[in-house]
């Protein structure tokens, strides 16, 4: 999941808002290719042990991302680490032929700086300091436990439905493909919050009515439709909380808000597995269970700023003030909203 979280965040940190969607996009279309070619995988290896080799021995071989991936230039303004930081402008620079860099971009407020010319490092106590934070901190978790919980819950669910279960896992993770292409768009024409709040509550209803429909074999048809379109939205919201998670947390807890929202989504996927063991008692029970806790996420969903064209905040002031005043025109500038 490290591999999945910091391209999420390099591609935020290092775009303009204009294409922050298309590149935070990238890594969700390779996670579902990834997801298709372990089902091949799975179907001509039956042996867990070679199975596991397979699959995971090639990423040995992304430990040369190090010597071509550059350090996030926002991370290394935040960390105080300023000649590195212009040095990675120049190069970046250099490299689509925007040479020389204006001077005037080097300008900067130094006050938030010690004499050795490093700020105050940011710890996970960060997230939970502030009452507002706090706030936006729990509710991401939420936001991240329910997006996981149903992601996962119904992909490993769609084993057990009627039918072929390879067929089964592998339309379920086709479903999702489509979320790329929604991702693209709802986003930018509706906004984070009510993109968010939408995707939750339609994998609700499809995982809540799907389940309903377990002990009918008769709705089989209908079942497998009701998880596809389920999975569609939660692989939405999937991609949503990563995008939502990095505009909402300054540059220097960035990183940190969305290793430990992963940390706690983690605990839904595996509740998820646990509660394929509920079936014993009601068949539906676990579905139900997903649908509930999507809605209430939804619900408080409306609680979160919409960041929706907000530059990426720099320090706690700015993300506080986030859907209030620091907002970008179509041309990436910074502007701030007139009072009324």
């Amino acid at each position: 999941m490290g591999c999945y979280m910091v391209p999420a965040v390099i591609a935020a940190e290092t775009t303009l808002p204009t294409h922050k969607i298309i590149t935070t996009t990238v890594p969700g279309i390779a996670f579902i290719l990834g997801e298709l070619i372990f089902t091949f995988q799975a179907y001509y290896i039956r042996d867990w042990l070679t199975l596991q080799l397979v699959a995971f021995l090639p990423m040995l071989l992304l430990l040369g991302l190090y010597f071509l991936v550059p350090e996030s230039t926002r991370w290394l303004i935040a960390k105080g680490r300023l000649d590195e930081a212009k040095k990675n402008i120049h190069k970046r620079a250099s490299i689509n032929k925007k040479n020389p860099v204006p001077e005037d971009l080097f300008e900067e407020n130094t006050t938030e700086f010690t004499a050795t010319g490093s700020k105050k490092k940011s710890s996970l106590i960060d997230l939970f300091k502030h009452r507002t934070i706090l706030y936006r901190t729990l509710n991401m978790f939420l936001q991240w436990f329910s997006a996981t919980m149903v992601y996962y819950g119904l992909l490993f669910g769609s084993t057990s439905l009627y039918g072929d279960p390879y067929v089964n896992f592998t339309l379920v993770v086709l479903a999702e493909l489509p979320s790329m292409f929604l991702y693209l768009k709802l986003p930018h024409m509706y906004g984070r919050r009510n993109s968010l709040v939408a995707s939750q509550a339609i994998s609700a209803i499809c995982c809540i009515c799907g389940g309903l429909l377990i002990e009918n074999s008769n709705f089989a048809l209908l079942q497998i439709t009701l998880v596809m379109i389920g999975r569609l939205f939660a692989g939405l919201g999937f991609t949503l909380v990563y995008l939502y998670t990095l505009e909402l947390y300054p540059t220097d807890m960035r990183n940190t808000a969305i290793g430990t929202c992963s940390s706690i989504a983690r605990a839904g996927g595996v509740i998820a597995i646990l509660m394929e063991n509920l079936k014993e008692f009601w068949p539906p029970m676990s579905m139900v269970i997903f649908g509930t806790v999507s809605i209430i996420a939804a619900v408080l969903a409306f609680k979160f700023p919409e960041t929706r064209n907000d530059k990426l905040p720099e320090t706690i002031d700015e993300a506080l003030k986030l859907g209030q005043n620091l907002r970008r025109n179509k041309f990436g500038l910074v502007k701030r909203k007139e009072n009324a």
